[in-house]
């Protein structure tokens, strides 16, 4: 029986198709949850078809640092139903937004409540519970406090438990290697924060073991927030290659110059939004950034990817890259990111007049409708769906 949100074998006319970093005029044959044929749209076919002349189909969004809805009210001793409802909520979100793969952020600190391994631990386990239950492919990272030292062993548990991928390593409590006149934007002081000081010492080789099994396992790691150079530059020695979201221009310069990928904030591409200028308009513009993320808004990756191209910083095949294959590829997931044939059927379809997302295609599940399109989409669906229950 197919899947309730399942596409039949069905084929998209009339769109303008971003294959091959171009918008072409294609058709897209679907199938099984892949995409088994890509052709002229002047070529008659057989099987069923849904025309979507004034329509955009591009590969589904991939977000490596996203929030959990409803993070800021949620109670370090919420119960485990409420965890899943935040997260179904934050996978309904992703996909309202054309995020068909999506990374989950969670903090690992000494500073306790939610921010606990405790509570980490809670939540993925309530996501390694309902993942595939998921519209998308929700994942979970681990932002890892360099002075938790004392948590290694709990962490790599949790790691190899729960089939973690992707980790970052973020200092609150100053600089281990960075310059000394450096002080971070928030600098806990109370009786957890004193005690995690008192295990500045240790703090390299913590890192540095958690690097050795993190490359063990084939985890994706890296840092968060470098504040300068020198700080970057150390992550790259030990093996965290990934620059999320640098403090300063210095830790994104120091990451290119090593050859480590730069990801940035979507939302800090839109100055309507965030009500300053910032320097990542600068960095994408001199080539220093490798993928978007979304940070706090998931709708903003697809704006900022638009507002690139309109506004002429970058083609509109390189704009989408970095939501769509870019990241991807950072995380090695060689079936998504790309329109191609044989991979997964991760598709966002927008109305080109106005950008409006009206559906949403995740592994071949129609998991957003609206619109004309998304009509379209799910009476096919529900049609196909009531014949197979027959």
């Amino acid at each position: 029986m197919l899947h309730p949100n399942a596409l039949p074998e069905v084929r998209l006319t009339g769109a303008r198709v971003l294959q091959n970093d171009h918008l072409q005029a294609l058709s897209l044959c679907l199938a099984n949850g892949r995409i088994v044929g890509l052709s002229r749209s002047d070529i008659p076919q057989n099987g069923s078809e849904i025309d979507l002349s004034g329509y955009v189909v591009l590969p589904g969004i991939v977000d490596l640092h996203g929030a959990l809805c409803g993070r800021q009210t949620l109670s370090h001793d919420a119960s485990n139903a409420t965890l899943a409802e935040a997260i179904e909520e934050t996978a309904r979100d992703a996909a309202r937004c054309g995020i068909t793969t999506g990374w989950i952020s969670q903090g690992w600190s000494w500073s306790g409540r939610d921010l606990s391994p405790s509570f980490a631990h809670r939540l993925l386990a309530v996501l390694g519970q309902i993942r595939k239950s998921l519209p998308v492919d929700l994942r979970p990272q681990l932002m890892v406090e360099t002075h938790a030292t004392n948590t290694g062993d709990l962490l790599l548990e949790e790691v190899r438990q729960h089939g973690v991928d992707f980790v970052l390593f973020r200092n609150s409590l100053g600089s281990i290697f960075g310059e000394p006149h450096h002080k971070p934007d928030f600098v806990a002081d109370n009786d957890r924060a004193d005690a995690a000081r008192g295990r500045r010492r240790e703090v390299p080789r913590f890192l540095c073991r958690m690097a050795d099994a993190f490359d063990a396992l084939g985890l994706r790691y890296g840092s968060f927030a470098d504040p300068d150079g020198i700080t970057r530059e150390n992550y790259a020695m030990m093996g965290a290659r990934l620059c999320m979201l640098p403090g300063a221009s210095s830790s994104a310069r120091i990451a290119k110059a090593v050859g480590d990928p730069v990801l940035l904030s979507a939302i800090r591409l839109l100055p309507q939004r965030t009500g300053f200028e910032s320097m990542t308009e600068m960095l994408v513009r001199v080539g220093h950034c490798d993928a978007l993320v979304s940070e706090s808004c998931r709708e903003d990756l697809g704006i900022a990817a638009f507002a690139l191209a309109d506004d002429d910083i970058l083609p509109m095949g390189e704009a989408w890259a970095l939501v769509s294959h870019k990241p991807a590829a950072l995380l090695g997931l060689k079936d998504r990111g790309h329109i191609a044939e044989g991979l997964r059927a991760d598709l966002v379809i927008v109305r080109e007049k106005d950008r409006r997302i009206e559906a949403t295609i995740s592994g071949g599940r129609l998991v957003h409708a609206s619109g004309d399109a998304g009509r379209k989409l799910a009476i096919i669906t529900a049609s196909k769906t009531l014949v197979a229950a027959e």
